[in-house]
């Protein structure tokens, strides 16, 4: 599978898919943003006394301290789902980019699935039953929880200090719209860097378990090509291009920033946030024939 070919079969489809569930996250965060909203706005209303309102106001009867409540529990609730949204569309990509790939390598070398198996791989050539393990990321689970106290810290920073300044509703509101937001951003990030670890792996976990049932294989390093391509003294994917290993084998990243030499199986995969992090690249595999 050459370049040109995965970025249309493989890369093309999933940034659709991709695009797709990103729409699908800002709808639990638009939500999640009305509800904290709603619960603002009772608010303000129970302590509308036809006079600013102030700090003292707030706490007079513990009712900074519910809505700061309230809001921890509505935050830690979106993010549960998006921790369960993200691996349920992380295990949609690591099933669909195994498949395509070892259906090409299968392919490629002349096997032919039987008319029975409608498209499925047989066993031995199959994703692993179990892949959590796989999608789940240390990274990711600890980046989503940074990000859910993160969030419950502005949003009641802002209220908090909404009526230290005494400032009005409508301020105070676009404001924590702009906290959700920032939330939101985060979530993206998170989405797009495990959505390309994962397709890597899965890629990968194909070409190697072809490598194991005999067909031997090689991968070949890409970047995509644009000005985006990070060329750093620490993380330089341009020169990255076209180095080819065998599937076994690691590429050669460079060194990080201490001056330790960096190595991944797979773009994506070397453990150093900054080679992996929004890292945009991808392997494609060959048959040695």
């Amino acid at each position: 599978m050459d370049k040109e070919q995965t970025e249309k079969e493989l890369l093309k489809p999933l940034t659709r898919k991709m695009q797709e569930f990103l729409r699908k996250l800002k709808r639990l965060f638009r939500g999640t943003s009305e509800k904290i909203l709603s619960k603002l706005t009772a608010l303000f209303v129970k302590l509308d006394k036809g006079r600013e309102i102030n700090l003292a106001d707030a706490n007079r009867s513990n009712d900074l301290s519910r809505i700061k409540k309230d809001i921890a529990s509505l935050v830690t609730a979106l993010s549960a789902k998006v921790k369960t949204a993200v691996l349920d569309f992380l295990t949609e990509t690591y099933e669909s980019s195994y498949n395509w790939l070892m259906l090409g390598i299968l392919s490629a070398v002349g096997f032919k699935l039987s008319r029975s198996s409608k498209g499925k791989l047989p066993v031995a050539w199959a994703a692993p039953a179990s892949i959590s393990q796989t999608i789940t990321s240390e990274n990711m689970l600890k980046a989503i929880e940074t990000d859910r106290k993160k969030t419950v810290q502005k949003i009641n920073h802002t209220i908090e200090r909404g009526f230290i300044e005494r400032k009005r509703f409508v301020q105070v509101a676009k404001e924590l719209q702009a906290d959700v937001g920032v939330s939101y951003n985060r979530a993206q990030r998170i989405v797009r860097t495990e959505m390309h670890r994962v397709r890597e792996k899965a890629t990968l976990d194909a070409a190697t378990k072809a490598d194991s049932n005999g067909i031997a294989m090689k991968k070949i390093w890409h970047n995509m090509g644009d000005e985006r391509v990070r060329e750093g003294r620490n993380a330089d994917h341009v020169h990255l291009e076209g180095q080819a290993r065998f599937v076994n084998e690691l590429f050669d990243l460079g060194q990080d920033k201490n001056g330790k030499s960096v190595r991944a199986p797979a773009p994506g995969q070397s453990g150093d946030p900054s080679n992996d992090i929004n890292c945009r690249c991808f392997a494609t595999y060959e048959p040695v024939l």
